[in-house]
């Protein structure tokens, strides 16, 4: 599944998050800076609830730029 969400001082949220069974990839990316270090800052806490919620996860990855498909690259 691939969102946007536009957050209107911040620039555009993008992601791409993949579900194989229990296994959750999740890629985020944003072309601001600002947002990435948002993001940045708040990815333990994301990892934590997913992983509360049942989700094998790979670490979650921010980019600035599109992202590749995370099931597609996920590590073995």
């Amino acid at each position: 599944v691939n969102l946007e969400v536009p957050l209107a001082e911040l620039g555009a949220l993008r992601a791409r998050i993949g579900l194989a069974g229990d296994r959750l990839a999740v890629t985020l990316w944003s072309e601001e800076s600002g947002l990435r270090e948002l993001i940045v800052e708040g990815v333990g806490e994301l990892e934590s609830r997913l992983r509360a919620a049942g989700f094998e996860l790979t670490p979650v990855a921010v980019r600035d730029v599109a992202a590749p498909d995370p099931l597609r690259h996920r590590p073995a």
